[in-house]
């Protein structure tokens, strides 16, 4: 199903600008990918990692670090708009609920990365935790940052199964405006992908990446 995820993708794309940070999609993909978003970086080797940031700017300061006893699997990078505005990103996928201990101190630690990091800033990633949950109110309450949706869903994606929760999120600082959200298409994972179209500090409102 490669060719058909890739082109899936690239359409996505087109229509709305996407920004892709996931599991591993496979070398044929990444390649058709390649000519429209030609600067990434990534762990996807490794198996306390599995992420890639893919972007049609250029990366500056990128880092992809896998599992540490400290911090969870997680992307930093900064990126120049064009359209003066310098913009953070950090990219994360936390341990699951099941583990609670874990998953609190991971919730913990990226909170931590995100104070090392300038504003403005988008987080993405699966967080393993759903709008309603006390870990992401607490979360968003520590970090200041503001959940991109409240409905919707994007796991299970597995046949008999149909998506029942929300557990990947994008959350941006204050001065970031969400303009829209939803679940993409099925490109083969377990969790259907999550767009959002925000509107940068400098861009007016309606035209963001």
């Amino acid at each position: 199903r490669e060719p058909s995820v890739g082109a899936s993708l690239e359409r996505q794309h087109a229509a709305r600008g996407l920004r892709l940070e996931a599991e591993p999609l496979g070398g044929p993909v990444l390649a058709a990918l390649a000519a429209r978003d030609p600067f990434r970086v990534g762990c996807s080797t490794s198996h306390h990692c599995r992420m890639v940031r893919l972007s049609k700017l250029a990366l500056e300061n990128a880092r992809a670090i896998p599992r540490t006893r400290e911090t969870p699997p997680h992307i930093t990078a900064r990126v120049e708009t064009g359209a003066g505005t310098s913009l953070s990103f950090l990219g994360a996928h936390l341990a699951r609920p099941l583990y609670a201990d874990h998953h609190q101190r991971d919730m913990a630690a990226l909170a931590r990365l995100i104070g090392e990091q300038e504003a403005p800033i988008i987080v993405a990633g699966d967080l393993n935790a759903t709008p309603w949950s006390w870990s992401l109110a607490r979360f968003q309450w520590t970090t200041g940052l503001r959940r991109h949706r409240t409905l919707g869903a994007t796991w299970p994606n597995e046949k008999p199964l149909y998506p029942l929760l929300l557990i990947d999120q994008v959350l941006v600082s204050q001065d970031i405006a969400v303009v829209d959200a939803w679940s993409g298409p099925d490109l083969g994972s377990d969790h259907l992908p999550t767009i959002v179209q925000l509107a940068l500090p400098a861009e007016p409102r309606g035209s963001g990446p």
